[in-house]
């Protein structure tokens, strides 16, 4: 089963809207295996995507494609990669 891929954001709860998933596709924010994309590309099992929301960078692997939204849950990242993080980020969190 192939999905498109701001269907697939919006439906695993990476974004709070589909058109908020499809603007960040538009906007570069989004990768699969390590391209950039278009709102309309096909996530098939084992894609390899990459979110980029505002200082951190999520990894995930397409293999949850049950599109009823609320019944598919968000997959665990494969990592949220620290670099993404600004500088002014970790010193707040170096404050805690």
């Amino acid at each position: 089963m192939e999905v498109r891929i701001d269907k697939y954001l919006w439906c695993i709860r990476v974004f709070k809207s589909r058109s908020d998933a499809t603007d960040a596709c538009k906007g570069g924010k989004v990768k699969v295996n390590s391209a950039d994309i278009k709102p309309s590309r096909a996530v098939v099992p084992g894609d390899l995507i990459s979110v980029r929301k505002g200082a951190v960078c999520y990894t995930f692997r397409g293999n949850h494609l049950n599109m009823v939204k609320g019944v598919t849950h968000m997959p665990k990242p494969l990592s949220a990669r620290t670099e993404c993080f600004t500088d002014s980020v970790i010193r707040r969190m170096t404050r805690i």
